[in-house]
């Protein structure tokens, strides 16, 4: 795609444009980051300790629950980044719940501008309360824009998001959302097509609908639902339509759900991994499936159980300090989400930042096995609806009960007669459940669907 031209806020400058001031200050990080990303490794850490040592003099004076938390590290020399990281505590989300007030700064420099309160959404438990202030809003908006950048998406064309809106009011609707651009962070800077929304709490045949109505050229959903249409398009001998791409959010993306969605949709899949608390943590890399670190913005660790960072290509918890948030800073933060580091050095798209070979879901995902061992499961959950097409089966989760019982969840138009029941134990108990009692549910619930994000498996373990 030809680079955009932005817009101008000279009616008589239209090139090179003159955009206004937000436009401006986008375009000017956005140029930043098209030179940091291709830095070599030691450009990329010299930039991130001259800006954790300012995150750390500010949180060491304002926030109380950081002030004895950094004091060993402002000991060590500025450069020692990696040093310096070690000496701060990990902080978990129950640590930042039990912060309260303390993690807010008493006093913000006057440069960050407004800030505004968020919560997590608390899927599993006790919602984090936070804030955002003007200038991590556009260090997000930037890495938003950077996302499409990458990936050469065209702006004229048409977006759209079938996704979970829970602060819409009133009950979704079949029409869904229209809006006449792509939102703030292209249509700040770039003349845009529309933009669609459906709440991905709507039917498949209403989804399917809205689809076939709208064609968006890129589409952004959970890979759960992109699975669950292009089963149930298949069974019901309805046409997916054909987008440019496929943008997936909010859940992990594996192997088995990529060449699904692939397959069934005939376009590529691209990934982003985020957090509520800390914005864009990695963008999938335009050539390839492995994923770049947003460097610029957050310090991403992979961290292996003795505390020590993992070596490439082994599995490790995500840490993250997220540099530009003045305000209730998350500083060695446990997401409670794992990761695979992947290789250094310049990729094959060109760029030098660090990189993730796969993320591979939160602590909640994980299967603890009779002995103990702690696993990812490969239950085939993705393509398992397939199987019971008969029974009208929409989705499937699996929920570890305890070391011994598996409780398998089905939202679907009939219950499984006995002798798909005695399938479904078979199919799990041939992938990941061997040696569980295997138990089997059906549920309606719009709020248990809900609840669980979307998660194809998760423990009560953890």
């Amino acid at each position: 795609m030809p680079a955009p031209t932005p817009r101008t806020a000279s009616p008589s400058l239209a090139f090179p444009a003159f955009p206004g001031a937000e436009a401006a200050r986008l375009l000017a990080i956005q140029h930043q980051l098209s030179l940091s990303e291709r830095w070599t490794p030691a450009e990329l850490r010299a930039a991130q300790a001259r800006q954790l040592d300012l995150l750390l003099r500010h949180a060491a004076a304002e926030v109380p629950h950081y002030r004895e938390r950094v004091t060993a590290a402002l000991a060590l020399p500025a450069e020692d980044l990696a040093g310096r990281l070690a000496a701060i505590p990990v902080s978990t989300r129950s640590d930042l719940q039990a912060a309260g007030e303390g993690l807010r700064a008493r006093r913000l420099p006057a440069e960050h501008g407004k800030f505004a309160t968020a919560t997590t959404t608390g899927s599993t438990g006790e919602p984090l309360r936070f804030a955002r202030t003007s200038a991590t809003n556009a260090v997000w908006l930037a890495n938003a824009l950077r996302e499409y950048l990458w990936q050469g998406r065209d702006f004229s064309l048409k977006l759209g998001a079938i996704r979970m809106f829970p602060n819409a009011a009133g009950e979704p609707t079949e029409e869904g959302i229209r809006q006449p651009d792509w939102g703030p962070s292209v249509a700040s800077i770039y003349p845009s097509g529309p933009g669609v929304y459906l709440s991905s709490s709507l039917t498949p045949d209403a989804q399917l609908r809205w689809l076939q109505r709208e064609r968006p050229d890129y589409l952004t959903s959970y890979p759960s639902n992109l699975v669950a249409l292009a089963d149930h398009a298949e069974a019901r001998g309805v046409a997916l339509p054909s987008p440019r791409e496929l943008r997936t959010i909010g859940e992990t993306v594996t192997p088995e759900s990529r060449a699904r969605i692939e397959s069934a949709w005939g376009c590529r899949v691209t990934d982003c991994y985020t957090c509520e608390e800390a914005g864009y943590l990695a963008l999938q890399c335009p050539a390839g499936t492995h994923y770049h670190v947003m460097a610029e913005s957050v310090i991403l660790e992979v961290l292996d159980d003795g505390g020590n960072p993992c070596a490439t290509g082994r599995e490790g918890r995500v840490v993250v300090t997220h540099l530009t948030n003045f305000i209730t800073p998350f500083i060695r933060y446990e997401l409670g989400d794992f990761a695979v580091p992947g290789e250094p050095g310049t990729c094959a798209c060109g760029r030098t930042l660090p990189t993730l070979a796969r993320i591979l879901g939160r602590r909640r995902n994980r299967l603890t096995l009779p002995d103990g061992t702690r696993v990812f499961p490969t239950f085939g959950i993705w393509t398992m609806g397939k199987e019971f097409a008969d029974a009208g089966v929409r989705r499937i989760r699996c929920i570890q009960r305890s070391t011994r019982l598996l409780e398998f969840v089905l939202q679907s138009g009939r219950r499984l007669t006995e002798a798909e029941e005695a399938r479904l134990r078979e199919i799990a108990q041939a992938k990941s459940a061997a040696g569980f009692e295997v138990a089997i549910s059906y549920s309606q619930d719009p709020a248990f669907w809900k609840a669980g994000k979307h998660e194809a498996f998760f423990s009560d373990l953890a």
